[in-house]
């Protein structure tokens, strides 16, 4: 995807506030069940489809679905002082 250079500009962050996201998320990744953590961690930074992932935890779709989407929901409130429009 093709992002205008004057549009990047806009959203960067500077080093500081990138540090302090970083923590931010790994404190609230911490706060996550093991299993949200693990189902977040399969298919967002691993790629794996759910399909894939349920397979590889030997969990049914629905048990990867319902975990994917609690672990966004807390990171979603964890998080919402970054962008309180989430």
């Amino acid at each position: 995807m093709d992002v205008p250079a004057d549009t990047l500009d806009e959203h960067a962050l500077d080093p500081a506030r990138a540090t302090a996201l970083r923590q931010d998320l790994a404190g609230a990744l911490r706060q996550l069940s093991v299993d949200e953590q693990t189902a977040l961690h399969l298919c967002y930074q691993q790629g794996l489809s759910h399909d894939e992932a349920a397979s590889a935890l030997v969990w049914p779709i629905g048990t990867v679905k319902t975990h994917l989407a609690r672990g966004k929901e807390k990171l979603r409130t964890l998080l919402s002082a970054w962008n309180p429009q989430l």
